[in-house]
């Protein structure tokens, strides 16, 4: 990682100082620069007219999952072009679910305004792409500005993210359709691509040998059906007792092996509330870890995450409990997926009563 230099500390404290509209503008006047002599793009879009292509994806695992298919999908209309995928170095795993394109990683601390990293994306992009797709579905400076440094003929983005300079093409996908993996293919969709059509995806081989020897280590049983609890959202949505309680009323209601999964280290606290309990807590995994310990998996029940996240893109059952605003944009019901949601606000016995019902519909199927 390039040291960071003084001349970058004293920008980013002017930034601070005028404040985050002035900052904004000041940015803009910058890109409007780069952009202004930059050749129209007409309608409607042919993506075979393109040669090289800078996609971005959003630096948030979870909304970075829900742009795979929109990504695959945009791969496939840029048939001619040399692609670049541009991921915060935890997300490239997911990236290389597509299978295509070549994958530029940056670490997180990188993405500073007028940090040494950013600097180098922007060296390395800037005239250098004819297209660039900016899939954040919130504003992230740092990433509109790299999109308008590119001074591409088409920087696209959705709005409510990004806007003019920094895009000039603007993404609005169908209100009706809130999930956000439908939803966010609106931008394929503006290039070309059909609508619907999921992809296909299995963990490498290699990762699955992983997963069955860690089953064996907590002694699962392979030839027992899997139950996975995914405990921090738990603890997220109903607080400490509220979620024991929740996973306590779980693991009486389903046959087979019961583990905990966790996306990331749990606190102290909470590890050792888990540890007291009959089931195993399984370490960390990589991304390829848990996709394969999803396919060894009948059932999940999980919240806004990472682990809900995969398991409904391998078509696993699960049962998703979630905010009644994000409920629409996480989990659609379907054969293999229920939703639940719950206030957030701790403790609910009902929602709780909800999802028991729901795994054991799930069960019987």
């Amino acid at each position: 990682m390039p040291k960071p230099t003084n001349a970058g500390r004293w920008k980013r404290a002017l930034f601070s100082l005028i404040g985050p509209s002035r900052g904004r503008d000041l940015l803009a006047g910058i890109v409007r620069k780069r952009v202004e002599k930059t050749a129209p793009f007409a309608f409607p879009i042919d993506g075979t007219s393109f040669r090289k292509v800078l996609i971005i994806f959003p630096a948030d695992r979870v909304q970075a999952l829900c742009q795979v298919e929109n990504a695959a999908s945009l791969i496939k209309v840029f048939s001619n072009a040399q692609v670049s995928l541009l991921v915060e170095t935890p997300v490239a795993p997911l990236a290389k679910m597509i299978g295509f394109g070549e994958i530029v990683e940056y670490l997180p601390e990188e993405k500073r305004l007028f940090s040494p990293g950013l600097a180098g994306l922007n060296d390395r992009f800037t005239g250098a792409v004819d297209c660039c797709c900016l899939l954040a579905r919130d504003e992230d400076l740092p990433l509109n500005y790299l999109t308008g440094l590119t001074g591409a003929r088409l920087r696209a983005g959705y709005g409510g993210a990004a806007d003019f300079p920094f895009i000039n093409l603007r993404i609005n996908p169908d209100s009706a359709n809130r999930y956000l993996p439908e939803s966010n293919c609106a931008m394929a969709e503006a290039f070309g691509a059909p609508p619907g059509g999921r992809r296909a995806w299995s963990p490498p081989a290699s990762t699955s040998a992983d997963v069955e020897r860690l089953l064996r280590e907590v002694r699962l049983d392979s030839a027992v059906r899997l139950f996975g609890i995914d405990v921090l959202p738990l603890y997220k949505l109903f607080g400490g007792r509220g979620a024991e309680e929740c996973i306590s009323a779980l693991m009486t209601s389903v046959d087979g092996g019961v583990y905990f999964f966790c996306g990331e280290a749990p606190p102290r606290a909470i590890a050792q509330r888990l540890a007291a309990l009959v089931a195993p807590v399984l370490p960390v995994l990589t991304i390829p870890q848990t996709a394969a310990l999803l396919r060894r998996t009948a059932c999940i029940v999980s919240g806004k995450s990472l682990f809900f996240g995969l398991a409904t893109l391998l078509g696993i059952k699960a049962v998703g409990i979630f905010t009644e605003k994000d409920l629409p944009l996480y989990c659609k019901p379907s054969s293999t997926v229920k939703g639940v949601s719950c206030s957030g606000e701790g403790r609910d016995t009902e929602s709780v009563a909800s999802l028991v019902a729901a795994i054991r519909e799930l069960g019987n199927r």
